[in-house]
């Protein structure tokens, strides 16, 4: 940001000449299936660009990326803790009114793209929620980039969609789960969930032998996540973790059955089935799109664990557990920002939900 304070400005410029543009392009390759004519996909933003929910986002940035701790403000409805509630004993994310939180939105967020398969697993599970979906796609990939930066972008994404007025945050990046969502814990006000605990529990649960497999880009099998909290679940569990760092590619290509990405599939999993691993965590979001080439290779004996799905799960029991379900009368609106290359997100996007993305907002963040 520029010296003299006048980067907030800048960004609020940005936002007013790249926020609303809105294209026709159709999107290429295969789509499945289209999602309920219910929801109604990245249909405009009523906030304008440059609100004071924007200036108030950019304003708590600041202060992350200045390295103080932050303890962000929760919506109107849900209490700091039970210092404020009011209640005693409740946790700090409880609802304090939840009629008038339950129809806000969940915030869903990623590095990119990939934790769309995550939005919409949540769609399937959790019909009547509204959705604030935010990819960073001007700054993905997180995977070769330190922890410090993954924690500021990630904590900069969370002002963003805290200023949005969400109720519940999804990490939908299995880098920032592994890297910072502890830092990101410490700092939201409402509840947050990742998709590394999910998908280990699955995999725990799942397994009769004790053989878990792992798959994952380079970044998310080097940070070890997967099996740190497979073994704390399961101290005796065999991890066999394989990075794959082309299947991503493939992945946005399209490819969810080419033959290319069956022969390189051989050769990821090789290693896995020597171990003969009984179950194998997806531990990459773009992954779900190739499950079934991935069954077809593994064969009947190995399960596949979906972390879109399993995360889809924990969030669903959590919104219960804490009162913040949506009613069911409720319509749920999607929103879809990204901070930048909106015609790749809508196009790409469009494989990884099944329905063509109508509008995309451009938020610059960092």
């Amino acid at each position: 940001m520029g010296a003299g304070g006048h980067g907030p400005a800048r960004q609020r410029r940005a936002v007013r000449d790249l926020g609303r543009r809105e294209r026709d392009d159709d999107p290429q390759g295969p789509i499945g299936n289209a999602l309920s004519q219910g929801d109604a996909l990245g249909e405009p933003q009523s906030e304008a660009a440059g609100s004071p929910g924007l200036d108030r986002a950019l304003g708590v940035q600041s202060s992350l990326r200045g390295g103080r701790g932050v303890r962000l403000g929760a919506p109107p409805g849900l209490s700091q803790g039970p210092e404020d509630s009011g209640v005693p004993g409740r946790p700090r994310d409880q609802p304090a009114g939840a009629a008038s939180v339950s129809g806000a939105p969940l915030g869903v967020f990623d590095s990119g793209i990939g934790g769309l398969t995550v939005a919409r697993a949540v769609f399937e599970r959790l019909p009547h929620e509204s959705v604030v979906y935010f990819g960073d796609t001007a700054r993905v990939p997180y995977g070769p980039k330190s922890p410090d930066t993954v924690r500021r972008y990630s904590g900069e994404i969370l002002a963003y969609l805290l200023a949005r007025g969400v109720k519940s945050l999804v990490v939908a990046c299995n880098t920032i789960s592994a890297q910072a969502l502890d830092f990101l814990r410490e700092r939201s006000p409402v509840p947050l969930v990742g998709v590394i605990e999910p998908g280990a529990r699955a995999a725990v649960q799942g397994t009769r032998s004790g053989r878990i497999g792992v798959i994952g880009t380079a970044g998310t099998i080097a940070s070890g996540a997967y099996e740190r909290a497979i073994k704390q679940l399961r101290p005796d569990a065999a991890v066999c973790a394989q990075a794959c760092p082309l299947f991503v590619p493939l992945v946005e290509e399209g490819w969810f059955d080419h033959s290319a990405t069956e022969l390189i599939a051989r050769e990821y999993l090789a290693p896995l089935e020597r171990a003969a691993v009984d179950v194998l965590v997806l531990g990459c979001t773009h992954y779900p799109l190739i499950k079934p080439l991935l069954a077809r290779v593994l064969g009947p004996a190995v399960t596949l664990v979906d972390s879109a799905e399993e995360t889809a799960k924990a969030v669903a029991d959590d919104l219960t557990r804490r009162g913040l379900t949506a009613p069911p009368n409720h319509r749920p609106t999607h929103r879809f920002v990204v901070s930048d290359d909106e015609p790749h997100f809508r196009k790409v996007g469009a494989r990884f939900l099944g329905e063509k993305l109508q509008h995309v907002e451009v938020v610059p963040l960092g």
